[in-house]
């Protein structure tokens, strides 16, 4: 067992909606229940979008989330990812699951 588990607090929950213009290098959820998160797992809550969750960061009690959107070549069936700058993101409901004190 981790010795530092028995002083970490979580899960700590937060559901928020996506930017409605999304910035290159991500955006930022608080888990305002934490002082520091050093665990944290980013979810989309709905699976039927083409985005995904690519990168996550943390800093204090913010986590930086990457987001990329997925597209396929209907012609030669090649998947791609790109991040999605400039897309609304601000229906998607994202949910991190951290662990912090």
């Amino acid at each position: 067992m981790n010795p530092l588990s028995k002083f970490l607090r979580g899960p700590v929950t937060v559901e928020q909606a996506g930017p409605a213009s999304y910035a290159a290098g991500g955006f930022q959820i608080q888990v305002g229940n934490l002082r520091v998160v050093k665990i944290a797992d980013v979810y989309i809550k709905d699976d039927n979008t083409p985005y995904k969750v690519g990168e996550v960061s943390i800093s204090g009690n913010n986590v930086t989330v990457k987001v990329y959107k997925l597209s396929a070549d209907t012609t030669t069936g090649a998947i791609s990812a790109a991040e999605a700058t400039g897309d609304d993101l601000s229906g998607i409901t994202f949910k991190v699951v951290a662990y912090g004190y």
